[in-house]
């Protein structure tokens, strides 16, 4: 089994703030949705079923605040205060001019991570907003590192959800799904048409009314 390592480079994050496996910190949306609907259409499956949602969200791991960051907003700027830790700092609004977020000449906040992430040689990392996730305030900017080669920590520029928001984020709250992927060359090709074998999947796939593709496509992946 291959190993990534998270080093907090400054010594002092509480234990409770350390990063977990993405399976530990579960959407609270999708923790409280029911297996099983009753609404119109009778006794239905929900997307607590649906395997590729959760497998998405259960990917990696996942990097929390390690303080509490308090946003205030006077006249459309947002300010930033955090009780501990090394807080935020920020992208001038020409360094990303073109996205939207910097109209009207504001800066893009930018977390600073205390963690530094190693992983096995020729595997790389995936920075992405926490997956199939639902009404956090932070939303970073997706990014890949090479973190085998690259161990110095990963800062995360992030926009704010609504421009608007006011509020404190707790620590604790998921701020970024970390996957680490192996680094390799691929080819793109593209057929048209139904094929013998996307035939016989889909015959597969249909001969059971259930849990068709959990128990004969999917193979689980391990995250710890």
């Amino acid at each position: 089994m291959q190993k990534i390592t998270f080093t907090d480079v400054t010594g002092v994050v509480a234990e409770d703030y350390y990063p977990k496996p993405s399976k530990a910190v579960l959407p609270k949306w999708l923790k409280k949705l029911q297996p099983h609907s009753d609404g119109p259409g009778g006794n239905q499956q929900t997307g607590k079923k649906c395997v590729p949602m959760l497998d998405a969200a259960m990917t990696g791991y996942t990097i929390l605040l390690t303080e509490d960051i308090e946003v205030t907003n006077l006249d459309g700027n947002s300010f930033f205060r955090w009780a501990a830790g090394l807080g935020i700092e920020f992208h001038t609004p020409d360094q990303l001019e073109t996205h939207s977020a910097t109209h009207g000449g504001m800066s893009i906040p930018k977390w600073l991570n205390p963690w530094s992430i190693k992983t096995p040689t020729g595997y790389s990392s995936l920075f992405t907003p926490p997956f199939n996730n639902d009404g956090l305030p932070f939303v970073p900017f997706t990014g890949v590192v090479d973190t085998d080669r690259y161990i110095p920590t990963v800062n995360f520029p992030f926009v704010l959800a609504e421009k608007s928001f006011e509020g404190v984020v707790p620590a604790g709250t998921p701020i970024v799904q970390v996957f680490p992927f192996k680094r390799e060359g691929w080819k793109m090709e593209i057929k048209v048409g139904q094929t013998e074998e996307i035939k016989r999947s889909e015959n597969r796939l249909n001969s059971v009314f259930v849990n068709g593709y959990r128990n004969m496509f999917w193979s689980k992946k391990s995250y710890s």
